[in-house]
């Protein structure tokens, strides 16, 4: 079936307004623009944004429009509540505004082609598979044109989308410079068309005070209404999570700041300059913890030495105050590409012997059972994990298996994932229980508290 050719996005928005929640449209549709933004969430998520100009050439300005490119396990193409919002189009001052979804479709629905400017696409496993997608974000770079088919959709909000079958690329960008797409500029005189704050989201004080550009009332009832639930679960999460032992429960880092916060713990708790200095005792051992030595290994490799084994390290952070600044060895195992901050990038330039070991694997049973990781796994010292997700029980599991110490930052529960997980006759379903189900695994585990914002607590043992 041809697929009909929509230039004016306002045109799928038309298509959707009569569908029922959930509900796509029959019409397989298609629309091109160039990319302007693209981010990556591992195999089954990314988001790549597109910009079309409308009209002939100088007769309208360039307008936005948003793709994201999404792969869910279940099926679900409904949960965009965060990040789809209408754009509209200021012709006079040629700003972008912003209009908040809920409204639009929910009390004006008659809105103009012409001012619908921005929508989210999604592709999900019944319409594209894994592969295709890490092909679509691989292939389209920013500058690049692409083409995109699918149908117009509703999600279960009632919020406009577009489910994607393909996307393609058309035509690749050659301008002499890096290409940088224009920033998007709202109209602060009108407030009833800027995005709700995310700190008034949150019920909690706007740093920016009266000077914040978005908006601090709501807009319709819809919207009050589930931000009011939304801050009810929230509440219920801090107060299931509240933990009087807390040591900085009156205050803390900033989240950010939480591989500085580990690194520094981690050194003081472990004694991590002693990895190098037992290097011997550890071959034999496995210990970290026995008698210090006066041997010199400041001329051998890094990498013969006990290794510190970052398990789903991201950017490398831990790794590289660890590795790079103390002199500590780590490697990191990630299933996610690596990619160097600026700070990184600067000095492994200057020091280029100085970067730290890197695999780009799961850290499951099938790696610790593959011959080739025996020699790595045998040089590790200590195991760490912070915020690790479905790898957390996998690294307390291996580290008691072989006495290893570890220390590791619980976050998610992954409750489907691991359905069978259970605490006292119960299944784990929350952080808590997951924390006390880890801890239960062996009664030399320790639980320790991290002085940063989010999840903190930290279980670890000292063999």
């Amino acid at each position: 079936m041809a697929a009909r050719q929509l230039v004016d996005y306002g045109e799928i928005h038309s298509l959707a307004l009569d569908l029922e929640p959930r509900g796509i449209c029959d019409v397989l549709c298609s629309a091109q623009g160039l990319v302007v933004s693209r981010r990556s969430y591992g195999k089954h998520l990314c988001f790549i944004e597109v910009r079309q100009s409308t009209g002939e050439p100088g007769n309208h300005p360039v307008v936005d429009a948003a793709a994201a490119v999404v792969a869910a396990d279940d099926g679900d193409v409904g949960n965009t509540s965060s990040s789809t919002h209408i754009f509209k189009l200021d012709d006079e001052k040629q700003s972008m505004r912003i209009s908040s979804a809920s409204t639009a479709l929910g009390g004006q629905q008659s809105v103009e082609h012409n001012d619908v400017h921005r929508l989210v696409v999604f592709c999900n496993v019944p319409h594209m598979n894994p592969e295709d997608i890490k092909r679509v974000f691989k292939e389209c770079k920013l500058g690049d044109k692409v083409e995109f088919y699918g149908y117009p959709s509703k999600d279960r909000l009632g919020y406009v989308s577009f489910i994607c079958t393909r996307m393609s690329l058309v035509q690749k960008y050659h301008g002499p410079k890096r290409f940088l797409p224009e920033r998007r500029v709202f109209d602060i005189k009108k407030p009833d068309i800027r995005p709700l704050c995310r700190f008034f989201r949150r019920a909690v004080a706007c740093p920016a005070h009266d000077s914040c550009l978005f908006r601090h009332h709501f807009v319709s009832q819809e919207e009050e209404e589930l931000t009011i639930r939304q801050r009810a679960k929230a509440e219920s999460i801090r107060h299931e999570e509240h933990d009087e032992s807390d040591p900085f429960d009156g205050g803390k880092n900033k989240h950010s700041l939480r591989a500085d916060v580990f690194t520094k713990w981690l050194i003081e708790t472990f004694k991590l300059q002693r990895l190098i200095h037992n290097h011997d005792d550890n071959n034999n051992n496995n210990n970290v913890d026995s008698p210090t030595t006066d041997q010199d290994h400041s001329v051998k490799d890094l990498n013969e030495l006990p290794q510190v084994l970052d398990v789903a390290g991201g950017k490398g952070n831990i790794a590289f105050q660890l590795h790079s600044i103390h002199g500590i060895p780590c490697t990191v195992i990630d299933g996610r590409p690596l990619s160097f901050s600026k700070p990184m990038r600067k000095h492994f330039k200057k020091r280029p012997n100085e970067q730290f070991g890197f695999i780009q694997t799961l850290f499951d049973q099938q790696f610790i059972d593959d011959p080739r990781n025996e020699s790595l796994l045998k040089r590790v010292g200590l195991i760490i994990g912070m915020h690790p997700d479905q790898a957390t029980e996998c690294i307390v599991d291996y580290a008691l298996s072989r006495n290893l110490p570890f220390a590791v930052v619980p976050c998610c529960v992954f409750v489907s994932e691991f359905p069978d997980r259970r605490f006292n006759g119960q299944q784990v379903v929350s952080y808590q229980d997951f924390i006390s189900y880890l801890q239960a695994k062996d009664p030399r585990i320790q639980l320790g508290y991290l002085d940063f914002v989010g999840r903190h607590k930290v279980l670890y043992m000292i063999p």
